[in-house]
């Protein structure tokens, strides 16, 4: 129920993202994961509360809406790929996703089991959900034929309903305190990422990854261009089907041609 922008969060959840071309959050809210992650092609909001669409379309630049039903947030101009956001039911969305053979990766952040709440009296979201509301939900997220990653807290509701797929456990601050956060995947914990620059379970951790990705941008940025591009030939052709591709194109001369566009360049990681 914290926000998925508070620290440690989006990094957890980000570090369990596959890679896919098409990205699905039903439940956007504030959208946080979409906003921290690497753009999928096509990425696609859905939420009953048409002012928090809205937000996300003023501060994304959306240059096009249809209706009060639809938004269209396609064209943006920001390197975040075509967005679309939808007003309305995310269940329902659900049931009706078909994704014909195309790579869709769903991120379910429901309104939280009110049972599982630390206040269960309050109200805490614009639009929330009873249990049967939960209950209706469940067997959808089951039966979904992609890769979904669903937030929560814990309970044997979500525990029998998810039985057999991963769970990670790990802790958060929300405004009213420290909280266990639960993560379930009907995948397994996957090695292959669709954005790599969150991975390391606390800021210790991903520090000292990212220090050593600096350092070694650093050493290749000192090379010869020719020494560099043999280095990186030499480490694309080892490890390139791991990540090349997944990354930066299917062929070693797109890899090749992104790591030099990359090499001097900085980003958002930690």
């Amino acid at each position: 129920m914290g926000s998925k922008g508070g620290e440690g969060v989006y990094q957890r959840i980000i570090s369990w993202i596959p890679p896919h071309d098409v990205y699905v959050e039903p439940f956007a809210g504030l959208a946080a994961v979409w906003r921290y992650k690497r753009p999928a092609r096509r990425s696609i909001l859905i939420d009953l509360d048409a002012a928090a669409l809205d937000r996300i379309g003023d501060e994304a630049g959306c240059l096009d809406r249809i209706g009060d039903e639809a938004g269209c947030l396609d064209r943006i101009g920001d390197g975040r790929g075509d967005v679309e956001t939808f007003v309305g039911d995310g269940v329902d969305y659900l049931r009706r996703m078909r994704p014909n053979g195309q790579r869709v990766f769903v991120y379910c952040d429901p309104p939280y089991l009110r049972e599982t709440r630390r206040d269960p009296d309050r109200d805490y979201y614009l639009n929330d959900w009873s249990r049967e509301d939960h209950e209706a939900f469940l067997p959808v997220v089951a039966g979904l034929g992609c890769p979904v990653l669903v937030s929560g807290y814990w309970s044997d509701l979500y525990a029998e309903a998810l039985a057999g797929w991963a769970v990670e456990r790990f802790p958060a601050t929300t405004r009213a305190g420290p909280a266990e956060e639960v993560l379930w995947a009907n995948y397994a914990r996957p090695d292959s990422l669709h954005d790599y620059r969150f991975i390391g379970s606390t800021f210790p951790e991903r520090w000292r990854i990212h220090k050593r990705q600096r350092n070694w941008v650093k050493a290749l940025g000192r090379m010869a261009p020719v020494e560099r591009r043999a280095m990186l030939s030499a480490i694309v052709e080892a490890y390139g089907a791991d990540v090349g591709g997944e990354l930066l194109g299917s062929t070693t001369s797109a890899v090749m041609a992104t790591i030099d566009l990359l090499g001097g360049g900085g980003s958002r990681a930690l």
